[in-house]
């Protein structure tokens, strides 16, 4: 039977007192189980972040390969004004920025970005002959994704 004297409780004819905050090991229990959810949720959460740059950083690659061809079937392969004609990472950047809509897409797996360079953060190759002209663009990384997950994006015409 249960009686309320006072303070105290009595509960098969011992007295209990009230309690008004929780134990040290109540806490400590508390903080454990937390810190065991953190030790299982924290490495999916990083994993599931590195594979979101790396989309990202794939999906920007393909933009900028979409606008280099654009380039190319504004200009054609023979006109030297051409962007996927003389591109060598140092030409027709103000090209390039048209087609992207006035800047060039950021690289998540890549500390350093410019908004008007896109050899800072993307690698781009060009293969250029006489009857066919080829590009590829991949993003660079430093440590951010997991270099597995990156693809080079590439037209050829």
């Amino acid at each position: 039977m249960l009686d309320n004297v006072g303070d105290l409780y009595l509960f098969g004819g011992r007295a209990l007192t009230k309690r008004l905050a929780f134990t040290l090991i109540e806490i400590l229990a508390v903080v454990l189980i937390i810190a065991v959810l953190m030790a299982i949720a924290m490495p999916l959460y990083l994993a599931s972040l590195k594979d979101g740059y790396a989309k990202t950083a794939n999906d920007q690659a393909k933009a900028i390969c979409a606008a280099i061809q654009t380039e190319y079937v504004a200009w054609g392969v023979n006109d030297s004004g051409g962007y996927a004609t003389t591109y060598t990472g140092n030409t027709n950047k103000a090209k390039l920025q048209a087609d992207l809509n006035g800047g060039v897409p950021t690289n998540p797996c890549y500390g350093t970005n410019s908004t008007t360079d896109p050899t800072v953060a993307f690698t781009i190759g060009a293969a250029i002959s006489s009857t066919k002209t080829g590009v590829s663009v991949i993003a660079k990384n430093d440590g951010r994704c997991n270099d597995s997950d990156l693809s080079a994006a590439s037209v050829g015409y």
